[in-house]
Formats: structure tokens, C-alpha cells, sequence
């Protein structure tokens, strides 16, 4: 998201200080929010989940795109701790395959959702685990994508994308903290030049597959929870269905 401080210190330090300390300063929120999660809910709690950034819109968006005919797995970069993972699981009863590039919080997630059943953790990076799990997403007749894998340095964003069309026959990509045009109350991540979660990042790939795209049918100021922005990209077939979706708006 934009940060006036952020922004002046990428002006005038050099780039590997720059790239050294938003790492650090990445991990830090996290693990300051994973203590949290040890202190107040260790155990995933369906009837009180924080998933989806606890936003009631976004859910309502999830359930619809999940429902969409078809629908046979889901798919989420970026666990972190289970939370998102196991709300999808428990909603929808669709088989979800996740993974985390960090050991702790793979570990913490698998911990955390031992009640939940339906879900196949992966300890890899975005990309690796897209490559792994290529035989499911193309036998699947359509697959619900949720991409959250965006906290340090390496943005794998624009890859995942180009794998997911690569291997799916039928898709809906759901991304987080990405930037809703003409609304600035939507929070987006911002890591640099060339690292804007916004639409122009994925151009090329949008353009390459016929793309159908989305963004949030209410503005900012009714959402509710953390108020992070999301896009959604759909592949050409399903252009016409998302288009009637209630909770979405066509870009």
C-alpha cells in the first residue's frame, strides 16, 4: 500500500538497502501477526474466521465465483496461517491446494487446521508448486484461484498468473491487495518501480489470454474488515457468467 515514508526512502537509498530492509520489515509485521494468532485463536474457529481479510464483500464475491458450475478445486498461493485455506475448505466442501514458502508458517497453518480436512499443503514457492500441481489444474473442468503470495522482494505475481493459464482449461483468479481504479479507500501493496499491484503489472497477460476482468461491485466505504482491493481475472469462457455476478463490477 502507498506510504509517504516508504516512498522517500526508495528515493534516496541504494537498492540493496532498500530491497534488504523491506524484506526485514515484511517479516516483522508477519511474525508480529502470526504471535497474534498463537495468542488469540491457535486453533482454527470457522463461526469466528478472519479469512478474506474480514471483509464481507470479498466473501460474498468468494462464495459467488466458487459457485460458479463447474468449480471442482481451489487453489491458493501464499497460506501463511491457514486461515483463508481452511475458510475455503469448510465453505465450500471443494478440494483447496495451498502453499507457503515459509517453513514456520506451513508449519503453524498444517498446525492450526488439523480439524479441517480437504486441504493439501505444499511447502514450495508460487511458481514451483503451480509447476507441480500442473496435472490437476488441467484435468480439473474448472478451477477457483487464490493469489496472495505477494510479501517480499521476488513479486511472482505476473508468473503465477501465466501458469494458471498455461494449465487450466477454465479459471477465476481472485487477487489480493491489488488496486481498484477510482477508488483510493481500496489498500493496495506498492514494492517499487515495476511492483504496483495494479492492473498494468498484468496487462500483457490479461491481453494474451482474453481475459475477462473484474474489480468490486461496492466502493470502498462500504466494505468492512481491512479493506484491501482485489481484482479478478476469469478466462474468455467465463467472461458472460462473471459478468452477471452480483458482487462484481466489469473493469
Amino acid at each position: 500500500m502507498r506510504n509517504p515514508v516508504r516512498s522517500l526512502f526508495r528515493q534516496l537509498a541504494p537498492s540493496t538497502i532498500i530491497d534488504y530492509f523491506e524484506e526485514l520489515q515484511g517479516r516483522i509485521e508477519n511474525l508480529e501477526k502470526v504471535i497474534d494468532t498463537l495468542i488469540e485463536r491457535p486453533v482454527y474457529d470457522h463461526s469466528a474466521s478472519i479469512a478474506l481479510n474480514q471483509q464481507h464483500h470479498r466473501r460474498a464475491m468468494f462464495h459467488e465465483l466458487a459457485a460458479v458450475e463447474g468449480m471442482e478445486m481451489i487453489v491458493e498461493t501464499g497460506t501463511w496461517i491457514g486461515e483463508t485455506a481452511a475458510y475455503m475448505a469448510t465453505s465450500t466442501g471443494l478440494p483447496v491446494h495451498t502453499c507457503e514458502l515459509n517453513p514456520r508458517y506451513y508449519q503453524l497453518a498444517q498446525k492450526r487446521t488439523e480439524a479441517v480436512s480437504g486441504i493439501t499443503f505444499n511447502l514450495a514457492d508460487s511458481r514451483s508448486f503451480l509447476h507441480s500441481i500442473a496435472d490437476r489444474l488441467t484435468a480439473a473442468k474448472r478451477v477457483f484461484c487464490y493469489l496472495d503470495a505477494h510479501w517480499y522482494n521476488d513479486l511472482p505475481l505476473k508468473e503465477e498468473v501465466q501458469l494458471i493459464a498455461r494449465y487450466a482449461q477454465s479459471f477465476v483468479i481472485m487477487i489480493d491487495d491489488f488496486e481498484v481504479p477510482g477508488d483510493e479507500g481500496y489498500k493496495f501493496d506498492d514494492y517499487g518501480p515495476g511492483k504496483t499491484l495494479n492492473r498494468e503489472l498484468l496487462q500483457t497477460e490479461i491481453n494474451a489470454n482474453d481475459m475477462g476482468v473484474f474489480y468490486p461491485s461496492i466502493p470502498s466505504s462500504q466494505e468492512t474488515g481491512l479493506v484491501h482491493g482485489c481484482i479478478v481475472l476469469c478466462s474468455t469462457d467465463l467472461k458472460e457468467t462473471l459478468a452477471g455476478e452480483s458482487t462484481l463490477s466489469p473493469a
